[in-house]
């Protein structure tokens, strides 16, 4: 009787150290998803001199389908859209409203040529904010991001969404779309 004991107790340790183990895994993997998903979008902004929305629309030769043409967004709100909605991000957070400076949200990744783009407002859930600050040393202006981790159990119906921030180089000759500057 004792050794079936003391085998349950062993089997409990390991179905709870597999479990963690388990866990740890996919909380490290999805992090990183994020963490790609917001270095792919300051990219973005730097590649466009800041934050435009352009709603015209480029048509390039698709290089997965020969013959057919795609269409791609100019505006770099379009296309951290296209980009997003793309990979499958659905993460949701609120945005800073009380810190002083100006943000601004997105709370539609429609792929559409004009996006949903509004000031964020208190307890609002956005799938991504922007602040754009002048750097008054260098005459350049530079902007933040703001978007979330999510991670759920969905046995124990928890779910909880991470902010993950990042800040672009300084940006000479900032094209955007007329976003106010932040104190």
């Amino acid at each position: 009787m004792k050794g079936a004991i003391a085998n349950v107790w062993f089997i409990g340790i390991m179905v709870t150290f597999i479990f963690l183990f388990s866990a740890y895994i996919i909380v490290t993997v999805e992090y990183s998803k994020s963490l790609k998903y917001k270095n792919v979008v300051l990219n973005i902004i730097e590649e466009n001199s800041g934050m435009i929305n352009n709603s015209a629309v480029q048509t390039k030769s698709s290089i997965v389908i020969p013959g057919k043409t795609v269409k791609n967004p100019k505006g770099t709100i379009q296309k951290i859209n296209v980009y997003l909605a793309g990979s499958g991000y659905s993460a949701m957070g609120v945005c800073p409203t009380d810190d002083g400076y100006i943000w601004y949200g997105v709370d539609d990744l429609s792929t559409e040529v004009t996006p949903s783009i509004k000031r964020a407002e208190k307890n609002k859930k956005y799938y991504y904010c922007f602040a754009k600050f002048k750097n008054s040393n260098k005459n350049t202006n530079y902007y933040k991001i703001r978007l979330y981790y999510k991670f759920q159990l969905p046995v124990a119906g928890f779910e909880a969404a991470f902010k993950i921030d990042g800040t672009t180089k300084d940006i000479y000759g900032v094209k955007d779309s007329g976003w106010e500057i932040s104190r």
